[in-house]
């Protein structure tokens, strides 16, 4: 690109300017979500009712001079917030880590003088450079380009990248609100400076132009975030930071208000109205305790270690660690849980809405289809590639760049090193001479090649050279200027290729004779200027036009109709000066017709399959076109492909129309970012549980607002992984059934801890209460016997269930109902009958052992060995829902032996060590007595086993 930087067009801001604009615009980067400070979570964790209990019963301890049992329930305390903080860090450095894809460099002209400058500083008034394979760092406006192409996928949802021109004010391009007569003085500026935009034009006219929008061939924009993929071109930012398009998409999400998942809150409110039960009971048993017994403090402590019993307390340790183990376990899945209670809203999801480019499909082009005129190819990799094809690809090859960056020239390219490799189709020895760019005017591209070889010159001496051509099929039809009759032949080849939903380029070639007397004279010139639009000068033709005096440096010439500056001395190749100026003055042969599409993931229809033997819906929401999206939604197996809703058909329709079609509709094409958000609300307004995968930042609004919002984390921007739930790490659509499958798992085993933790909290409870009210009878538990519950059997029996495998029919039944709680009162009766029946058999032990005699701490040994092993028991049967427990026992659970023979273990030394006898009040008991509490606590899971097999296993799915 040889344009002189030190002239007032592309000088640039001076440092000045830029670090002005810094501090008066801001950098060029959209705000995003911060990480929980250290205090945050620490105020959210002292906010818990079980924190507080804790905090205040250890008190009590201290005040009545019980420091070993008050300093053990005060470090229960710091457990549970070291668990709030190691989830919440580890969650926050996964994401840090993941954002491999920094502000991108740019490369402006400050002062005349090219610099590369992070993109964050990047400023509006700036003039920046872009090749091939640069990200865009703002949005811009094009002052001078070459075949410049942008794949704007990220903001339109389109593969194909799109072309760009040069702004032109006298073709209004631009339109604005301003007077005609500034109107005028800026063209008058335009023409007399060669500026193409004044601050006026920069301030008033871009960010007003409706045709100012992604997407479209032609148009003098490029926007941030966007990939150029072919040429080059000069630049004006007009937009940085949230200004940008990527911006207003980011301002459309501070719209979108976050709701608490249903799980939080439930078991939100769950949480309260124990805790005032637990409260009314607390009051109750300490005025009680107060007026039988006449001791307040202990009154105190025995009502605290009520509230303890009857809130739930392992609920925020449990939900923390299930979660957090989840999370992991999702990792291992390569999907991140960016919010890991949406791990649980994800088994529940109902419909999956799916964008296409880069989620279903690969995000890039490949060769499908070729037609030579006569028949058409369908190409298969591991197939043969037909000899009457070869031509097609070798001469779509000599048409594109050497390296390609342009994804359809990429995959061209791919069709060469797959098949034609060592065929005499391959020309590395060529020599381009010349390339005819493509322009609005004639949407083909052409590149003229030097055979070098001997085989190419005549026995006169004359070299052939080849010219190689593709672009749109109507530019290749009338380059090759087809009769009327071929060429609605080749249309109907077009069209039935493009009803397939391909992207249909044409191919042709043709030769011209080279004379050595052309060459010979031109060596005679070789040192003289040419201008843009004559190509060929005679010998004595002036260095300059006679009428521009304007001297340059080192013989610069200036062309007659455009103010392009050569900075060195500008000659043609030699070949060159024998060429028309023209495309068309070429004798082109129609060669084929390429047909490309966007390759679907191999492993995409197995998982939509899977997703609707889940009973999960599957929707494609695209800013494709309806045929490409039709044809694409076929191949993966979509249900009613043949039915789509465009974006324009989308804006005119009412709420409440769109929430009925909605029902039966399951693709979307041409959709622009907000009307994502529209569907994804209206599905949520019919009652579905919506997760929604994108990659693009016009995805972010509807990832931020669905149920589940699922991110790519390769592929995918900054923007969409703020603004989701879950990222894919690998962009794989597979991934998403493993993680809805994951999911499912998570919540059926979610489910059973915590029907656990309700049924051994109803015996908990009931020994806390029961000798309350007699004067006689001795306490049971103390807050003591609560933490060794909490620390050894509960938090580690979260484990057990988390670990536990899926259903077998984990992917075979249907989502649960939208109304139907996570842990409904069916369930809660359900596991408070199993406390009930622990409780009785607990309370039975109790009461022979008074009646036969024993003393206090012998009873409360017995009772409380009772208990642990009711606990175990319990945690048995409910690791599954649908097998019995000879079953469970033979299913492996490495974090079984752990958990169990942990708590045989420390229950054991607790029974024998002479502190821990006197820190729990107990008196040591025979292995004989041990053995009878051992037996009555296995007797509490009989029915539950019966009751299994006769109703459970209908409402899994699974006959009796």
């Amino acid at each position: 690109m040889k344009l002189d930087f030190k002239s007032e067009k592309y000088r640039g801001l001076t440092e000045e300017d830029a670090a002005q604009k810094i501090q008066t615009e801001g950098y060029n980067e959209l705000p995003s979500s911060k990480p929980r400070s250290l205090f945050t979570i620490g105020f959210e964790v002292i906010k818990e009712p079980m924190f507080l209990l804790l905090v205040a019963s250890g008190s009590l301890y201290l005040i009545l001079g019980d420091v070993q049992e008050g300093i053990m329930l005060l470090c229960f305390v710091f457990v549970i917030m070291g668990i709030e903080f190691y989830q919440e860090k580890k969650t926050e450095n996964a994401l840090n880590a993941l954002k491999d894809m920094a502000s991108p460099r740019a490369l402006v002209i400050r002062d005349g003088v090219e610099r590369r400058i992070p993109g964050r500083e990047v400023v509006t008034g700036d003039i920046f450079v872009l090749q091939e394979g640069d990200r865009v760092p703002a949005d811009a406006v094009v002052l001078y380009s070459v075949n410049l192409l942008a794949d704007e996928s990220l903001l339109t949802g389109e593969s194909v990248p799109v072309r760009k021109s040069e702004y032109d004010d006298s073709n209004n391009q631009i339109d604005n609100d301003n007077s005609h007569t500034q109107k005028d003085s800026e063209h008058k500026n335009i023409e007399n400076n060669n500026i193409v935009h004044n601050n006026i034009v920069h301030n008033n006219i871009v960010h007003n132009n409706l045709k100012n929008q992604p997407g479209g061939d032609d148009l003098p924009f490029v926007y941030s975030g966007s990939m150029i993929v072919q040429g080059n071109g000069v630049l004006k930012a007009t937009a940085t930071g949230i200004n940008t398009e990527i911006g207003k998409i980011g301002k459309a999400l501070d719209e979108v208000e976050e709701e608490p998942t249903r799980l939080k809150k439930e078991m939100g409110l769950l949480v309260r109205r124990l805790a005032f039960i637990g409260i009314f009971l607390c009051v109750l048993l300490v005025v009680v305790y107060t007026i039988t017994r006449g001791d307040l403090l202990n009154g105190f402590l025995a009502g605290i270690t009520l509230a303890m019993a009857m809130l739930p307390e392992e609920f925020p340790v449990v939900l923390t660690v299930f979660l957090a183990i989840g999370a992991w376990r999702m990792s291992k899945l390569q999907v991140l849980t960016r919010k890991p209670a949406a791990v649980e809203t994800l088994g529940s999801a109902t419909v999956l809405c799916t964008d296409k480019t880069g989620t279903l499909t690969q995000n890039k082009m490949a060769v499908t289809t070729l037609y030579n005129g006569t028949a058409f190819h369908d190409v298969v990799k591991t197939g043969k590639f037909p000899e009457p094809f070869h031509e097609i690809i070798e001469f779509g090859v000599l048409s594109s760049q050497i390296n390609p960056f342009d994804p359809m020239e990429k995959a061209i390219k791919e069709m060469e090193n797959d098949y034609l490799l060592n065929t005499e189709h391959i020309h590395t020895d060529w020599q381009m001479v010349k390339e005819y760019p493509l322009s609005k005017k004639m949407l083909a591209m052409s590149r003229v090649f030097t055979n070098t070889g001997n085989a190419a010159k005549s026995a006169h001496g004359i070299k052939e050279q080849t010219i190689a051509a593709k672009g749109a099929p109507e530019a290749i039809f009338d380059l090759c200027h087809l009769s009327e009759a071929t060429q609605e032949k080749y249309a109907e080849a077009t069209a039935r290729m493009a009803a397939s939903g391909l992207r249909v380029l044409g191919v042709a070639k043709s030769t011209i004779k080279e004379s050595p007397f052309i060459k010979k004279k031109l060596s005679t010139i070789n040192e003289k200027p040419l201008s843009e639009n004559d190509k060929t000068l005679p010998e004595n033709e002036e260095v300059l036009p006679e009428n521009d005096k304007t001297l340059f440096e080192n013989k610069k010439a200036l062309s007659e109709n455009k103010n392009t500056l050569y900075q060195n001395k500008k000659a043609l190749p030699e070949n060159e000066a024998t060429l028309p100026g023209d495309q068309h003055e070429f004798n082109f042969k129609f060669v084929g017709l390429i047909g490309l599409s966007d390759p679907i993931r191999e492993n995409v229809p197995q998982a939509v399959k899977e997703c609707y033997q889940a009973g999960i819906r599957v929707i494609m929401i695209t800013g494709d076109y309806p045929v490409t999206a039709q044809n694409i939604a076929g191949d993966i197996g979509l249900k009613h492909h043949n039915r789509s809703i465009t974006g324009d058909e989308l804006r005119s329709m009412s709420e409440e129309s769109l929430c009925d079609q909605i029902k039966d509709v399951n693709l979307f094409a041409r959709v622009a970012p907000e009307q994502k958000l529209k569907i994804v609300n209206s599905l949520r307004k019919n009652g579905e549980v919506v997760a929604m995968t994108g990659d693009g930042v016009n995805d972010a609004p509807a990832l931020k607002a669905a149920d589940i919002g699922i991110a790519m984390g390769e592929k995918g921007t900054d923007v969409a992984r703020e603004s989701s739930s879950l990222v894919l790490m690998d962009d794989n659509f597979a991934s998403i059934v493993r993680a809805i499958r994951m999911g499912r798992r998570i919540f059926d085993n979610l489910q059973k801890a915590l029907g656990y933790i309700f049924a051994i909290h109803v015996p908990i409870a009931g020994l806390s209460l029961m000798p309350i009210f007699f004067k006689d009878l001795p306490l049971i538990l103390w807050p003591v016997h609560i933490v060794f519950l909490e620390l050894i059997i509960d938090p580690a029996c979260s484990i057990i269930f988390e670990a536990e495998q899926e259903e077998s029919n984990v992917m075979s039944r249907p989502p649960r109902q939208i109304n139907e709680p996570f842990f409904g009162i069916d369930k809660i009766m359900m596991s408070c009958t199993q406390g009930l029946c622990v409780l009785v058999v607990v309370l039975l032990v109790y009461a022979l052992g008074l009646y036969s005699g024993y003393a206090e701490r012998e009873v409360r040994a017995l009772t409380f060995t009772t208990l642990i092993a009711s606990n175990i028991a319990v945690i048995l049967s409910n690791r599954s829902w649908t097998m019995n427990i000879f079953q469970i026992l033979m299913t492996p659970n490495r974090t079984v032996k752990w958990v169990v023979g942990g708590a045989i273990f420390f229950l054991t030394l607790s029974l024998n060590v002479p502190f821990l006898l006197d820190l729990f009040k107990f008196e040591r008991i025979n292995f004989f007595e041990a053995l009878l509490c051992t037996a009555a606590g296995s007797l509490t899971i009989i029915w539950f086993e019966i009751y299994k097999c006769f109703r459970l296993k209908k409402i899994w799915g699974f006959k009796a």
